[in-house]
């Protein structure tokens, strides 16, 4: 059963997980196992290393919008009073109006 499929959809795979979907065979994942033990070993003695991720304060803004500003904002783009209204105002620089 591939157990890779089985996720939320926000989770984030883990580096087992995505050499599981990624190998053809199970020498592949072996080996794709074999170099990301290789690569901590590694990252471990790196006195300098950075994250491998971004950290948050690196996301653009539009990123870090909650839940509850994008529910409200695809609200508005699909209801055309609220366009029309817009382009009535603000004309070509309507942000609600797709180019």
């Amino acid at each position: 059963m591939l157990t890779w499929f089985i996720q939320e959809e926000d989770e984030v795979p883990d580096d087992e997980t995505i050499n599981q979907m990624i190998a053809r065979s199970e020498e592949e994942f072996n080996l794709y196992q074999k170099m990301d033990i290789q690569r901590k070993v590694a990252e471990a003695q790196d006195t300098n290393r950075k994250p491998r991720l971004m950290t948050e304060d690196e996301l653009p803004s539009w990123l870090l919008k909650d839940e509850e500003e994008v529910s409200h904002a695809r609200t508005r783009l699909g209801n055309p009073k609220a366009r029309k209204t817009c382009l009535k105002k603000l004309g070509n620089n309507c942000p609600l109006v797709q180019r």
